[in-house]
């Protein structure tokens, strides 16, 4: 009894720190007093945890709220550069590296392309060099960093570090554990489109939902589910492989092994063979195809409303299954969603004799392709925030 009495009281210690800072971290500032009233939690207790965070140098003392009589009371303030991480993304053909501050803030931004041989060791070495020049080069103290969140296009075991499956990349069952120690620091890994609707949720324009879906549009399609605030993954963690259900009888066999998958016809890899498969000139980049459809190249054209076509099919399923209050469109793609959203929401309508939807249920990213990236720096600073940690 004595042994559990003191687990209780360790664990309702760290509970009280995590939601003081949560909640000092989402005001920037307030006083000791309207802390203990929104948490329902006595002053002595609110002090003793605020102590602990000003000591380790995660907030500070600054300034004084207006007093409605007496004192001025004091302003404790987050300090967002106290902490940082790392926040990777790695997709085919490119490893993109963020060093982020507590609040998002991307302080440093490196990316490169690798060799599609390369294996997935080469990888992450190559990952490493990047980092440390990163620390070497910004003067970083490592103390400072809490870790480095993963992006992978694939199915992620988060709580044991294991790539389970990620085709597109060519890497099965690749084990995360021992690189913590080759990296220096705590590792966590989560599927792309999964910390893409992360960072979307937290920074983006559907912060204010408490249920979206975030379909990340890259040489795949990926879709990351939230629900009541809290990312769905379900038991065997493999949740939201939208990009893998069957939208046509067509025989284009996908990486997955299957044929017929919605990212063999809606990422951007399917809109860019599609379209050099009927063209003399060929094009390499999103942007340069979309300039053709500016031109009124007709082949662009057919291509491209062949395309959305195809998208809506994908979403219209998601609303079937899922209902969710927004639907975000991320990738290059949601860059240039005025050439096609009234024509994607109004095949959806067409199609469908269950329901009519708004327009508005369909919103683009506004994080400029980088919602996944930032919602991977985010994984070692919601740790943070949970656990209220005290030490460096």
């Amino acid at each position: 009894m004595i042994l559990l009495n003191t687990i209780n009281q360790q664990i309702i210690k760290e509970t009280n720190r995590a939601r003081i800072l949560k909640l000092i971290r989402e005001k920037k500032e307030i006083t000791i007093k309207d802390i203990a009233k929104e948490l329902g939690t006595s002053i002595p207790t609110v002090i003793s945890k605020v102590n602990e965070l000003i000591e380790i140098g995660i907030i500070k003392e600054g300034g004084v709220a207006e007093s409605s009589g007496g004192r001025k009371p004091v302003l404790i303030r987050f300090v967002p550069e106290s902490r940082l991480s790392f926040g990777i993304n790695i997709s085919p053909k490119r490893i993109s590296i963020a060093l982020m501050n507590l609040d998002a803030k991307i302080l440093v931004e490196k990316s490169t392309e690798y060799n599609a041989s390369c294996s997935f060791d080469k990888i992450l070495s190559i990952t490493k060099e990047i980092i440390e020049s990163i620390i070497i080069e910004n003067k970083i103290d490592r103390n400072k960093i809490l870790g480095i969140g993963f992006s992978l296009p694939g199915i992620v075991d988060e709580e044991n570090l294991i790539l389970e499956n990620a085709p597109n990349i060519n890497v099965k069952g690749f084990d995360f554990g021992p690189y913590e120690k080759f990296f220096g620091f705590p590792i966590y890994i989560e599927n792309e489109a999964n910390v893409a609707a992360i960072g979307e949720s937290e920074l983006g324009i559907s912060s204010h939902y408490n249920n979206m879906v975030f379909v990340s549009i890259t040489e795949g399609i990926g879709t990351g589910i939230i629900i009541q605030n809290t990312l769905y993954k379900s038991t065997n963690k493999r949740a939201g492989e939208f990009g893998h259900m069957r939208i046509t009888d067509d025989h284009i066999k996908c990486n997955c092994g299957r044929t017929g998958c919605w990212e063999m016809y809606a990422s951007e890899t399917a809109l860019l063979k599609k379209y050099n498969d009927k063209a003399t000139t060929k094009v390499s980049t999103v942007s340069q195809l979309i300039s053709r459809i500016e031109e009124k190249d007709p082949i662009a054209c057919e291509v491209f409303n062949d395309y959305i076509r195809y998208l809506a099919v994908g979403i219209e399923n998601i609303i079937l299954t899922l209902s969710p209050e927004k639907i975000i469109i991320g990738g290059k793609i949601s860059k240039y969603h005025n050439l096609y959203e009234k024509n994607l929401v109004e095949y959806i309508n067409r199609e469908s004799i269950l329901y009519t939807i708004e327009e508005s249920i369909i919103g683009y990213s506004l994080l400029k392709g980088r919602a996944s990236i930032l919602g991977a720096g985010l994984l070692p600073v919601y740790q943070l925030i949970r656990t209220g940690a005290t030490t460096l």
